[in-house]
């Protein structure tokens, strides 16, 4: 049987997009904020977050995507290194050197930023692995590329009931400094209903409740 014969038909989710696309407005008028994307497994939360790339890429918005995964050994941080590699790989020499500034934290998770640029080797090994000072490093990073972009910045990160607890706290802080900012995260969940743990226990869903309240506008289309 042909795999597509098997998958979940994908659910019209017009209400849940508007509220997203929604929010994207208010972004780009400088309230930046972080959106949850949560539901039960297979019900079109990875479509849906893929509709608002979709939509976001042709109003001008700089996209940066990263995702989590279900499997062992795998590094700390790694939606944002994602995000992070794929968006850095379209930037030339001097733009990327622009966008950095004096963040040399971020050559941490992206070690090929020394390949490039030969100047960060020395300032990423004198900065060492701070937890701070690299979340802000990452932080002025993201809040540089949303100041250059023509519309503002979307992270989508995918799948976050995979993620590690590094990661989790990376969002946290960047949602801290999200006020005023052209820069939206976007991700989607999907144990936060139905699944094994109960909503307020996952540790995915406890994240983005904190985000809510500490960014400065936030919004959670849930998928039922």
């Amino acid at each position: 049987m042909p795999l597509s014969a098997v998958q979940p038909p994908f659910v019209s989710r017009d209400r849940e997009f508007a509220q997203l696309t929604e929010r994207l407005a208010a972004t780009r008028a400088g309230s930046g904020g972080v959106i949850a994307i949560a539901g039960d497994a297979g019900i079109g939360k990875t479509r849906l977050l893929g509709q608002l790339e979709a939509h976001a890429r042709e109003q001008g918005w700089t996209i940066l995507s990263g995702r989590a995964y279900q499997a062992d050994g795998l590094p700390p941080y790694l939606p944002f290194i994602e995000a992070l590699r794929e968006f850095m790989r379209r930037l030339s020499d001097d733009e990327l050197r622009e966008r950095l500034g004096g963040a040399a934290d971020v050559a941490v998770l992206v070690p090929e930023i020394c390949s490039r640029l030969p100047e960060f080797s020395a300032l990423s090994a004198a900065a060492g692995i701070d937890r701070y000072r690299l979340f802000e490093g990452i932080t002025d990073f993201l809040l540089s590329v949303a100041r250059s972009a023509k519309a503002g910045v979307l992270l989508a990160l995918d799948d976050l009931h995979w993620v590690d607890t590094p990661s989790l706290l990376l969002l946290q802080h960047v949602a801290r400094r999200l006020g005023g900012a052209t820069l939206a995260g976007s991700s989607d969940l999907s144990r936060c209903r139905g699944g094994p743990e109960p909503p307020s226990e996952h540790p995915a869903c406890r994240s983005h409740a904190r985000s809510g309240r500490r960014a400065s506008a936030a919004a959670r289309a849930v998928c039922g």
